[in-house]
């Protein structure tokens, strides 16, 4: 018995879990985030394992639970933190770009949606599925979040077609969508096409070549 006791005392009573800074949750839930979107992106909603998403992120099941619940919640999470990501990155290139020349704010806008692009290119992927009606709740998240964008950025063609910088006379609210549509998507496009070791006249080309060949197939019956 002595023995014994002499054991137990040398045994720690408790066993604290170490703590975590709000940068350290915050990390994770990103990386979290990240995981699921490239499940979705690869798999689509309904195929996407949490099982799967856990073991990309390298965190055990239960801790997705614990950061995000369901994977319905999970799902509407990635669109939200993109959504987030998407306007934060306009605001700034519309309030720091105040003062230069209508055509140069075009460019920057143009670039900084196409790099976001290219970084987030599972984000990207699952917010035009669910742009398009994949999923239904993560229609509305998307719906919502890009008529802010394309509002704003309706405000700037009004603003180029009044000072003669955009010459197009289409209006605006049909142009700022397609515009910030194509920026998002162009970039996916390079990728999957492996455009990117071209020259951006080269790409162009080959963009509208693939176009109208697009189009003149489809009007052959």
């Amino acid at each position: 018995m002595a023995k014994m006791t002499k054991v137990a005392k040398r045994l720690p009573t408790s066993r604290s879990l170490p703590s975590t800074t709000p940068q350290d949750r915050e990390a994770k839930r990103r990386r979290i985030l990240e995981a699921a979107a490239a499940e979705f992106a690869q798999c689509g909603f309904d195929t996407a394992s949490i099982e799967s998403i856990a073991s990309r992120a390298g965190i055990g099941k239960g801790t997705i639970y614990t950061y995000t619940g369901s994977k319905d919640q999970l799902f509407s999470a990635c669109l939200q933190l993109f959504g987030d990501e998407l306007h934060q990155l306009l605001d700034e290139t519309v309030r720091t770009s105040i003062g230069l020349p209508l055509p140069h704010r075009f460019t920057l806008i143009s670039q900084r949606l196409t790099d976001l692009g290219q970084r987030r290119a599972d984000f990207v992927t699952i917010y035009f599925a669910s742009m398009f009606g994949v999923h239904p709740r993560g229609r509305d998240l998307v719906v919502q979040s890009a008529r802010t964008v394309i509002t704003g950025l309706e405000q700037l063609f009004l603003l180029g077609q009044s000072e003669g910088v955009v010459r197009d006379d289409a209006p605006a609210g049909l142009m700022a969508p397609l515009y910030f549509m194509n920026r998002l998507g162009y970039s996916r496009m390079l990728d999957s096409l492996d455009l990117r070791t071209y020259t951006h006249t080269e790409q162009a080309e080959f963009l509208k070549d693939m176009h109208w060949s697009a189009i003149n197939a489809g009007s052959v019956r």
